[in-house]
């Protein structure tokens, strides 16, 4: 299983979400590294199952890290299209995303398993990010080129070894 590694509130951040069972997903720059080494890492973007129940884990273990929700957040996250933007917050430099459960699971199944310092994690696939980011600002132009470089070569190392296209 690949190895990430993020430092200080980051990793906090994730160990109490996997102590919480927050089912969440890698996206972002640590998920882009994960497909190609040479990304430098910044910050750390997640997206989060929007199910009420998970939402609440989430809040839940938000509290532990020093990120206290207003009242209904749990709410509004399970309805999906709302996030947490945690830039100011014990120095924590993340956002967790939220979309429709539907959409969700089919990103769920498609995701590689890694790990984060000691916590198990699910990576987004490279699909998954370019079917988000094909929509996004040009500031992510040099991550679609890096994922797309990485789908090229799994097609070819497929077809070189006789296995269908990726």
């Amino acid at each position: 299983m690949r190895e990430l590694v993020i430092s200080g509130a980051n990793q906090v951040l994730l160990e109490a979400l996997q102590r919480y069972q927050v089912r969440f997903l890698l996206v972002g720059g640590l998920a882009v590294h994960f497909y190609d080494p040479t990304r430098e890492v910044g910050d750390l973007d997640l997206l989060a199952e929007p199910t009420l129940q998970n939402a609440r884990r989430l809040v839940t273990a938000l509290r532990t890290v020093h990120v206290f929700p207003d009242p209904g957040a749990a709410e509004r996250f399970a309805e999906g299209g709302f996030g947490f933007e945690l830039k100011n917050y014990w120095s924590l430099s993340a956002d967790i995303l939220s979309e429709p459960v539907e959409a969700f699971a089919a990103h769920w199944a498609a995701a590689s398993d890694a790990v984060v310092g000691s916590v198990p994690v699910k990576v987004a696939s490279a699909a998954t990010m370019l079917e988000h980011w094909s929509r996004s600002p040009p500031r992510r132009a040099d991550d679609i080129e890096r994922l797309r470089s990485f789908l090229a070569k799994v097609r070819t190392a497929d077809t070189d070894h006789g296995a269908p296209h990726a």
